[in-house]
């Protein structure tokens, strides 16, 4: 008989978790023949990605997460890797395991963004590492493709081998691309021409879930925090004339970084009391920190109520 922690589709990750915490007890119930019995029809062996789910709730599962890691035997996912990440931080054998992922022959719509997940990763755990740095910029070199840019545009934006100043129109074709392209310029652009990005950015007219728009957030939320001028751009877009996207999209950013100071709100107040006043139907933009095209009013108040957790 076969395990299973969920339907062929969708997995549930808290019986993930639980099979992890109570790993011992599987492996003493089910001996050499556990990994066969969390084989799946159509998705093969699936205990090293249940593994990957929580390997530190037991001592039991980190071992076994470990050993197939050395191994390589971990899923070349980005979840697997923050897994690895949590247990063995900055050691060569996650580093290993980076290079793995990057480098197979993953082919699908959201190979830019695993990419891009793993270029977080590298920068989260080895930022000084001039090896590492060089091998993303001769595999973005040897192949001048976005899923070779992203990784390289996370790690080191400030490489002079990625294009720079940004080709707005040349924008969108690609997935990812504006991620790429929000990292660099967010290193590298000038607080105006950075604010012209991201307002064509936020009014792009194609979105899609493999744009990695939570990996672009970090680099907008990262200049905000220090770049005292940005912050007062970002302010002045916010207003009753502005394209709603562009005003939703600004609160939630400066809310997000902690940034929504006095003017900053009584604006974002003042359009939520326009919009009450005069909306009769409502009016819809793009959320860029929630990644959804909603009501505005129900951006804006979202807005507030961060700044309020933060402070």
């Amino acid at each position: 008989m076969g395990l299973e922690t969920g339907d062929p589709i969708e997995d549930i990750p808290s019986v993930e978790r639980l099979v992890c915490e109570r790993f011992a007890d599987f492996e003493e119930a089910f001996g050499d023949q556990l990994s066969e019995r969390f084989e799946s029809h159509g998705r093969g062996g699936r205990l090293a990605e249940i593994l990957s789910a929580a390997p530190g709730a037991s001592p039991a599962a980190r071992a076994a997460f470990l050993s197939l890691a050395e191994r390589g035997k971990i899923p070349r996912t980005p979840q697997a890797l923050r897994a690895l990440g949590a247990e063995r931080p900055g050691s060569v054998l996650l580093l290993a395991r980076c290079w793995d992922t990057l480098d197979s022959r993953h082919h699908s719509n959201d190979s830019a963004t695993m990419h891009a997940e793993v270029g977080v990763i590298l920068r989260d755990h080895f930022a000084n590492d001039a090896g590492v740095r060089q091998r993303l910029v001769d595999r973005y070199k040897k192949v001048p493709d976005i899923v070779t840019a992203i990784p390289l545009a996370i790690f080191a934006p400030d490489a002079e081998e990625l294009p720079f100043p940004v080709d707005f129109d040349s924008l969108g074709r690609k997935f990812t691309d504006w991620t790429v392209a929000v990292h660099v310029a967010a290193c590298r652009a000038d607080g105006a021409s950075f604010c012209k990005l991201l307002e064509a950015m936020v009014t792009r007219r194609r979105r899609s879930i493999f744009d990695a728009q939570q990996l672009t957030n970090l680099a907008v939320e990262a200049r905000l925090h220090r770049d005292s001028d940005l912050v007062d751009l970002l302010t002045a877009r916010v207003g009753k004339d502005v394209n709603p996207s562009i005003s939703g999209s600004f609160a939630r950013y400066l809310a997000s970084a902690g940034k929504l100071h006095t003017e900053a709100r009584s604006r974002v107040l003042a359009l939520l009391q326009e919009f009450g006043k005069e909306q009769r139907l409502p009016i819809a933009g793009y959320d860029a920190v929630a990644d959804q095209w909603r009501t505005v009013r129900a951006t804006l108040l979202d807005a507030v109520s961060t700044e309020l957790e933060l402070v």
